[in-house]
């Protein structure tokens, strides 16, 4: 064997070793995703799923993964006697460790403990009740968790639990009686909740039975499969005569499996709208799909030379009839047997046609090419249907694009003998194009990257341009629908000789979907405790960010004359996917107005949209957000010296997140910043409050973000405590003021129902 061929045998048996790892990669993510023997997942009650949330802790053979998703619950129907596990954090996570189940809201009791890497990490023994959550009373404390994994063991004693977490034994007293077996049957089984971000658990051991660990194992087994597959399959393309030169140039693609078993594509594949795709997959079929692209087209432009030898008669029809297996199936699976003579038809139509046509173009052996180009439109109509096509045209139409990539291979592999050569390969190309647009468009992959689609249960990357765009011209214009129509602020009014509080921010403050009632939300409750020497404006609208609050404030300063202006905000900024950061689309409908960024033409084009969510998720992260932290900082610090300018105060506030606001944190030091940096701005760690009393059972929130009855008091008085602190209202409100916790219930107490979502 000449030198290149064994190089490339070398070669090809390394990307085959790659290609192993990647594979191995990919079972462990979708193993660890799954759920642990004996248990059950419980679906989280939050309402959207982006995966820039959950961070980056990589997924490990021995753990399995959790985030915001899912939590797990153990299958016995009672407490277990003892649990042991280990519990894996990265920097704004969050895990609760259950005993019993009593914190999953359903009245029940329970016992666990709760670690948490947010701020200061700590852990903590809780035990639930009705009333609410409180800590355990513990001989000793827990050591917090670090990035090592930290390992957690509770067990029953009588009377209490002993519990030993990273070394560390502490017993505690608790008010259930579970070394009782008539109690623990009363109780509900273990469980494990996450936050937001990802978390893991490893080495679940339930009465001393250990849970196996996801796996898979034999990893160099996975390594030395790959080679031989690896070259294994070059060894047959160099046999059958390939030039050496041509298997390698084809295999290079396939050693990017050196990169892509490191990376985490669920964020890329959100942000390019391919959640169709199975993303675990991902790292190992994108190099392979690459790779067997270029090996396919090779051979068969090799299938298509003119040397190649003659197939029978029979061979396009035995082809063409492969072809019509997935149509039929599509029609099949909508209940539209009356659609599958169409498969049936279009298979006759092919192989009584496609050896006439590539006979009329010039071809040397037109069954052959006939043949191979039937087998790829059966290729690329199976490829089409699982990309859940709604009509079995759609099918159709994938399998005649392999029809076209065929031509435009045998035009370029028999340039000699091809009639019209450059003519043949542009119509070719042309047809495949229009013919994948209409495949896309009858299909989820097409859903997803129409102007309408969405990749998450509540974003949309291309769609808030629209949105946005009336917004800017809203603004620029002053004139703004009456409330709640669109959501904008109400009127601000006059109020001479009073201390004047406007509260600014998105949903959260005034005009969320749940309820539009603004007598409900914190300012009004704020406007309640401070009594008639203060006036307090709610001015909050739903889907506003600090820019559009930015340019409110800007152009209305003067009427809204503040003494205090307070922000309550963070969720809009980071949490709303855009194409580009509000600053850049403003200056881009500066340009070009409403009517040309809301009539895109060639946003109507799948294929043009798919490309363009391509190119928008290699941007970083913090350019696929609405406002990023350095636009919300001088967005923030704008505001701050308009009212500045008016002897006027400004308070910041970081904004609640349910379960955990760990994805804001960055955020909330951002704004505590422009506190210590402005003499008349003050910073008050709202969110780190609302999160302590939901950990000890206090019912906040109705979604992620948006609040209860109980949740608005408990803002509000926190506000009265700063605004005492500060010195801009008496002492004694605050001593007059009620406990949030008591007076307010964790729900809406009524109001208008809104007709617009934005949070």
């Amino acid at each position: 064997m000449k030198a290149l061929g064994r190089a490339t045998l070398g070669v090809a048996a390394l990307a085959g070793a790659l290609g192993g790892e990647a594979a191995h990669r990919g079972m462990v993510g979708v193993r660890t995703s799954g759920t642990p023997e004996g248990w059950q997942a419980v679906e989280s009650h939050v309402p959207y799923r982006l995966a820039d949330l959950i961070g980056d802790l990589p997924s490990r053979a021995d753990a399995w993964n959790l985030d915001f998703y899912t939590s797990l619950q153990h299958d016995a129907p009672q407490a277990p006697a003892a649990i042991s596990a280990s519990l894996i954090l990265q920097e704004g996570g969050q895990l609760e460790l259950w005993l019993t189940s009593g914190s999953q809201g359903q009245g029940g009791s329970g016992v666990g403990v709760f670690v948490e890497r947010l701020g200061e990490p700590s852990a903590t023994v809780v035990q639930s009740a009705q009333v609410g959550r409180t800590q355990a009373s513990c001989q000793g404390e827990l050591p917090p968790p670090g990035d090592a994994p930290y390992p957690v063991a509770m067990s029953i004693t009588e009377g209490g639990l002993q519990v030993t977490a990273a070394g560390t034994t502490v017993t505690c007293r608790t008010n259930l009686r579970m070394d009782q077996p008539q109690v623990r049957a009363r109780l509900g089984p273990a469980t494990v909740s996450p936050g937001l971000r990802r978390s893991q658990v490893a080495d679940l051991v339930i009465d001393g039975v250990a849970v196996p660990p996801p796996g898979p194992g034999g990893r160099p087994l996975w390594w030395l499969l790959g080679a031989l597959a690896g070259a294994g399959l070059a060894a047959g393309e160099l046999r059958s005569r390939a030039r050496s030169s041509l298997v390698l140039l084809t295999t290079l693609p396939l050693l990017l499996w050196a990169l892509t078993p490191s990376l985490d594509l669920r964020v890329w594949a959100e942000t390019a709208r391919v959640t169709w795709l199975p993303i675990a997959w991902l790292p190992l079929l994108l190099p392979a799909f690459a790779g067997g692209l270029l090996k396919g087209s090779h051979h068969l432009g090799r299938a298509l030379s003119p040397t190649a030898s003659p197939w029978p008669v029979w061979a396009p029809w035995v082809a063409s009839g492969l072809f019509a297996l997935p149509v039929a199936l599509g029609s099949y699976a909508q209940a539209q047997s009356l659609r599958i003579p169409l498969g049936l038809g279009l298979a006759a139509g092919l192989a009584g046609l496609l050896p006439t046509l590539f006979r009329l173009l010039g071809a040397p052996r037109p069954r052959r090419a006939a043949t191979l180009a039937a087998l790829t439109a059966a290729a690329f109509a199976a490829g089409s249907h699982m990309l859940g096509q709604s009509h079995p045209l759609g099918v159709v139409y994938g399998g005649l694009v392999g029809v076209s990539g065929v031509i435009v291979i045998w035009a370029n592999a028999n340039a000699a003998h091809a009639r019209a050569f450059n003519l043949t390969s542009l119509a070719a190309v042309i047809l495949a194009t229009v013919l994948a647009e209409g495949a896309l468009r009858s299909s989820d992959a097409g859903t997803l990257w129409s102007s309408g689609g969405s990749t998450t249960k509540a974003s949309d990357i291309y769609g808030w341009v629209s949105v946005f765009s009336r917004d800017f011209e809203a603004q620029e214009s002053g004139e703004h629908p009456d409330y709640p129509m669109e959501g904008y602020p109400v009127a601000i009014g006059q109020d001479a000789g009073t201390f004047r509080v406007v509260a600014m921010g998105g949903s959260t403050t005034g005009g969320a979907f749940q309820n539009d009632d603004l007598d409900e939300f914190y300012p009004a409750r704020l406007g309640e405790l401070l009594g008639a020497e203060h006036h307090v404006i709610n001015q909050g609208v739903g889907g506003w960010t600090t820019f559009q609050i930015r340019r409110y404030v800007e152009a209305r300063v003067d009427e809204l004359a503040p003494d205090l202006l307070t922000l309550y905000v963070g969720h809009n900024d980071l949490l709303t996917h855009a194409p580009r950061p509000l600053e850049d689309l403003f200056a881009a409908w500066q340009q070009v107005g409403t009517a040309r960024m809301t009539s895109d033409r060639l946003g109507q084009i799948r294929l043009y949209q798919g490309l363009r969510y391509g190119i928008t998720s290699l941007r970083p992260a913090s350019q696929r957000v609405a406002v990023p932290i350095e636009h919300a900082r001088r967005n923030i610090e704008t505001i701050a010296d308009l009212v500045e300018a008016r002897d006027g105060e400004v308070l910041l506030m970081s904004e609640g997140l349910s379960p955990d606001p760990g994805p804001l944190l960055e955020y909330f030091d951002m704004l505590e910043d422009v506190a210590e940096a402005h003499d008349a701005v003050t910073y008050s760690h709202v969110a780190g409050t609302l999160h302590d009393l939901q950990g000890q059972g206090a019912d906040l929130y109705l979604d992620d973000c948006h609040l209860t009855d109980m949740g608005h008091r408990v803002v509000a008085t926190q506000m009265l405590e700063e605004l005492v602190s500060s010195g801009l209202a008496a002492p004694e409100l605050l001593e007059q003021a009620p406990d949030p916790l008591q007076v307010g219930d964790g729900k809406p107490t009524g109001g208008r129902r809104g007709r617009h979502g934005g949070l």
